[in-house]
């Protein structure tokens, strides 16, 4: 096996963490956040100016909570931890709806926006 020797040198260390994420997805998203609200000093790193993934702008018709439930047997009872407090925000905001039978937005372009704008604000939290 061959092997590639690099010389020694400093590397200037940005943030001293106990726990750093890549990417601000909605894996990412809950990782940090999961991090965070347990204590860990946390970091979330994402290349994009956004945050959210499939819960911000990557949201898009079809897809996502508007396609999530097809048949009435499958409906839940309720959404839970970061989705519920995401919707209970986008509802503060005269967006989103957290009823068991509803899982659509009703104006998908502006709730995404608003979506990645609550994270943001969750975050800082």
């Amino acid at each position: 096996m061959s092997t590639w020797t690099e010389p020694a040198r400093e590397i200037p260390v940005v943030y001293d963490v106990d726990v750093a994420v890549a990417g601000g997805g909605v894996s990412g998203v809950n990782a940090a956040l999961a991090a965070a609200r347990g204590g860990a000093d946390t970091v979330l790193i994402e290349r994009q100016n956004v945050l959210g993934g499939n819960y911000g702008p990557g949201w898009r018709p079809p897809g996502g909570r508007r396609e999530a439930i097809k048949k009435p047997r499958e409906e839940p009872t309720g959404f839970v931890g970061l989705t519920a407090e995401i919707l209970k925000r986008l509802e503060a905001f005269g967006m989103g709806q957290t009823g068991p039978t509803v899982h659509g937005a009703k104006n998908w372009m502006t709730e995404s926006m608003a979506t990645e704008y609550i994270l943001l604000k969750i975050l800082q939290e």
